[in-house]
């Protein structure tokens, strides 16, 4: 419903003639907003019809506030069912023209057709095979749905035999018309493929933010103690700090005072004589 006026009345009324308006009424609102500040308009003409300036009835297909509104208060306003668009019925109307035409609270019986609306509405795009397709997705839906409850029950009850069994019997006695076999289904069941799982590709490297193992750390430290070679001896396994052979050769030497350098001075003692 828009509060909001969507036609101007001299637009809505200027394919019209004077003497084609019978009534012509302006409806405002009590509390007055920033969206109720323009009042409506609803226009009689002479075949009954009415119109509004809010085009509800062009554009939602049935009729509006406003008229309902001068239904109660004129006596020129009358209520067709022509107003409501074919859209809205769940059968389609054969004629709505030949429809109870009410005015004022006395029922009458009219053949005059509504030449105004039908000029301005759309044609019914709602067909007899668009609604028939509707309907038949409305169907599966529904049975659908109480096929999943059914198993849902079946599978916590412990009865799938049970029902099982009462749609083999459905199947059976309709599979002529519709060209299924129970047969056919089982067989498609029973060409499950295998899935096997996936293959697994381990990358290179440590993966992130993973501790390592204390078998890891150990390792690296014999690599790293493996690696070292000694200058002293070229032995493997350690460096010239910790060689014992390095360490015996120092024995043998003896520091000495230089007199004229006051340096320290290295002699090798050989069989004790300098």
């Amino acid at each position: 419903m828009y509060d909001m006026p969507q036609i101007r009345l001299q637009d809505l009324l200027s394919n019209l003639d004077n003497t084609e308006i019978q009534e012509i009424w302006e409806v405002s609102y009590i509390t007055i907003t920033s969206s109720t500040a323009k009042p409506h308009y609803v226009a009689i003409l002479a075949d009954a019809t009415s119109f509004c300036t809010c085009m509800n009835i062009i554009n939602q297909g049935m009729l509006c506030r406003h008229q309902y509104r001068i239904l109660l208060q004129s006596d020129k306003a009358v209520f067709h069912m022509g107003f409501i668009h074919t859209r809205w019925f769940e059968s389609m109307p054969s004629e709505t023209s030949r429809y109870a035409t009410i005015a004022q609270g006395n029922k009458t019986y009219s053949i005059k057709l509504l030449h105004y609306i039908d000029q301005i509405r759309t044609g019914n795009v709602y067909t007899s095979t668009i609604k028939k397709t509707a309907d038949k997705k409305i169907e599966f839906g529904s049975a659908m749905s109480m096929a999943k409850t059914s198993v849902q029950i079946a599978v916590i009850e412990g009865a799938t035999g049970e029902l099982t069994g009462l749609l083999t019997q459905f199947i059976m006695k309709y599979r002529r018309a519709t060209g299924l076999n129970i047969e056919e289904v089982q067989e498609d069941n029973n060409r499950i493929p295998e899935i096997s799982n996936p293959e697994y590709h381990k990358p290179k490297g440590r993966s992130p933010k993973r501790y390592k193992a204390v078998t890891e750390m150990a390792n690296k430290q014999n690599i790293t103690s493996s690696s070292k070679t000694c200058s002293h001896c070229l032995e493997k396994g350690h460096n010239i700090r910790s060689c014992a052979k390095h360490k015996a050769s120092e024995q043998n030497y003896d520091r000495r005072v230089c007199v004229t350098c006051h340096k320290f001075l290295e002699f090798k003692f050989r069989s004790g004589i300098l």
